[in-house]
């Protein structure tokens, strides 16, 4: 048994569908986590090297007494023809926790508070048109807001980000020898945009806010994507599949722009997958 460790949570987690019709099905899915987490004390000659009492300040003698997640997402899929099918799907994800800070491990005298709040919300559009018995077309939009805001205490006012993340693409499905093998090309437009980076001016004397500042932000990231697919039933259930394409993950506010060494300058990492085999059964 460690000292201040305990974990204590509560979960709920719901899906509620309607499907009208073969042809058309929406579901909503709901997720809520609320937790109470302690932080197990520095141990060794640590224990009296993790306070910092300038403010804003903070200590490793700590609690959080609220760390909330919840969610909901609507989707659906909606067939409007014998060949067009359309699908969905809107979201929105909220989190804020809190940091009490204390000066010892007794855990009586409050340091600080301080907070973090996120939220994302965003659609995907994923049209699908059937142009014969073994040729078909795809077409997709996504785009996700992310915002971060964060406070060392409580007599400070919020840190300020947010970014876009948004793609566009396009790939076709063609099968042939008796659907033996299919063949998928797909070419896929992906960007990301910082859109606010606020940090704050604080007096170094006392930690008092004087003013926002606005801290450098990366231009407009994108890049193009092409891929190729190609797969092999060697039974019913049995497939072979093997892939050429290449990918980019774009750096999050995090990696941006973190106190514990982010870096406005990060740039998209970039692959190319020569080959993924996958063999599946099912």
């Amino acid at each position: 048994m460690r000292d201040n460790s305990a974990v204590r949570s509560n979960n709920l987690w719901l899906k509620l569908g309607f499907e009208p019709s073969k042809d058309s099905e929406y579901y909503l899915n709901f997720h809520y986590l609320t937790m109470y987490k302690e932080s197990p004390l520095p141990i060794g000659k640590y224990l009296t090297s993790s306070v910092f009492l300038d403010r804003p300040a903070f200590s490793q003698f700590a609690r959080m007494p609220r760390y909330d997640n919840w969610g909901i997402d609507f989707s659906g899929k909606q067939k409007i023809s014998e060949n067009i099918t359309l699908k969905e799907k809107v979201f929105y994800h909220f989190h804020l926790d809190d940091y009490k800070s204390y000066y010892d491990e007794t855990f009586k005298d409050l340091l600080s508070i301080s907070r973090y709040k996120d939220w994302m919300y965003g659609f995907i559009f994923t049209p699908e048109i059937k142009l014969g018995e073994s040729d078909i077309s795809r077409f997709g939009f996504q785009y996700r807001k992310d915002v971060h805001r964060e406070r060392d205490d409580i007599y400070l006012p919020f840190e300020d980000y947010s970014s876009s993340i948004g793609s566009l693409g396009v790939e076709n499905e063609f099968t042939f020898l008796n659907s033996k093998i299919s063949l998928v090309a797909g070419l896929q437009y992906d960007w990301f945009k910082v859109n606010t980076a606020k940090d704050l001016n604080l007096d170094k004397r006392t930690g008092n806010f004087i003013s926002y500042k606005n801290l450098e932000k990366p231009g407009l990231e994108d890049s193009l994507n092409p891929m190729l697919g190609l797969s092999y039933f060697l039974s019913e259930n049995t497939k072979l599949y093997a892939s050429l394409a290449r990918k980019v993950r774009f750096p999050t506010l995090f990696e941006l722009y973190t106190s514990r060494g982010g870096n406005p300058n990060l740039k998209p990492e970039k692959k190319l997958e020569l080959c993924s085999w996958n063999f599946s059964y099912f």
